[in-house]
């Protein structure tokens, strides 16, 4: 939970501290939906500390994570990375790793929806 407090503090200041030369102003257009899911990480934390069930824990899990992949998603889509005063390269390992962030994600939503049905089912 501290950690995505944190995180939402770095998020929201990053072009304000022109600390990676690379990232362009299109950050702010990806930024609320970092910041709806940073703060649902953090909801969920504080929701789990209370109520911590097996079933809740997965359901929240998968809420958690589709916010995740909607942020992820809009950053593969405004992608605001600029690097062409460096290596041609990095663009596409960068795309790259957003793609497997969203298939992952994807994927981990799958485990936790099949992990939901065997709690259901028990």
């Amino acid at each position: 939970m501290l950690v995505n407090l944190a995180l939402l503090w770095v998020a929201n200041n990053l072009l304000d501290w022109d600390f990676l030369p690379w990232l362009t102003d299109e950050f702010n257009d990806a930024l609320p939906a970092i910041n709806v899911s940073l703060w649902i990480a953090v909801i969920v934390n504080l929701l789990r500390m209370a109520y911590s069930p097996a079933w809740f824990v997965v359901v929240t899990e998968i809420v958690s994570l589709a916010f995740s992949l909607r942020a992820t998603v809009v950053l593969l889509r405004v992608f605001p990375l600029d690097f062409n005063d460096y290596w041609s390269g990095w663009e596409l390992f960068a795309r790259g790793l957003l793609i497997f962030a969203v298939i992952g994600t994807i994927l981990a939503i799958i485990a936790q929806v099949v992990k939901l049905l065997r709690t259901a089912g028990t």
